[in-house]
Formats: structure tokens, sequence, C-alpha cells
């Protein structure tokens, strides 16, 4: 799991790095310093961006967790309704 999911040290997928007879281009990139540092970085900005938005969005992201866990799948103008709901009381309390 770690070198397959990026779980590690590094978010960078083993899994890539695998194919067969001719290699692709992602592990052309990885397979030098300047390519998996390269990556790496990119892969580290998008890991920060996407911790501050569920953070920015933590009571939407709550809601969505709680009416998932209550029913068990959201659909449609379920999803929208929760989401809209948790940004209305956001406001008010905001």
């Amino acid at each position: 799991m770690i070198g397959s999911f990026g779980m590690g040290d590094t978010l960078i997928s083993t899994a890539a790095l695998v194919m067969p007879g001719n290699p692709n281009l992602a592990s052309k990139v990885l397979a030098s310093d300047g390519g998996r540092d390269a990556v790496e970085a990119i892969l580290r900005d998008a890991r920060a961006h996407v911790i501050a938005l569920l953070d920015e969005n933590r009571p939407v992201v709550e809601a969505l967790r709680d009416a998932l866990l209550s029913r068990d799948e959201l659909v449609g103008d379920e999803i929208t309704a929760v989401i809209n709901g948790a940004s209305r009381a956001t406001s008010a309390h905001g």
C-alpha cells in the first residue's frame, strides 16, 4: 500500500512505474531524480490545496458524511440539498 498508493514518505505511486515492455511517460519522468522531485512537489502542493479546501468547507463535508452514514447513499438532488442545507447553516452561524 505504501508503494502502490503513495502512503509513505512520498505521494508518488510505484504503480506508475510498472509498465511491462514499453515504459510509459510517467515511468520515464519518475526515472530521474529531477523528474521525481518535480512530481513530488506538484503532489505535495495539490495535497496542501485539498486539505485547505476541506478545512474551508468542513461543515459541508461533515454534513455529507453524516447524511451518508444515515442513508448509505445520496443521489442527485439529495446531494445538492445536503450541501445547500450545510451552506445555509454555516451562513446563519458565521
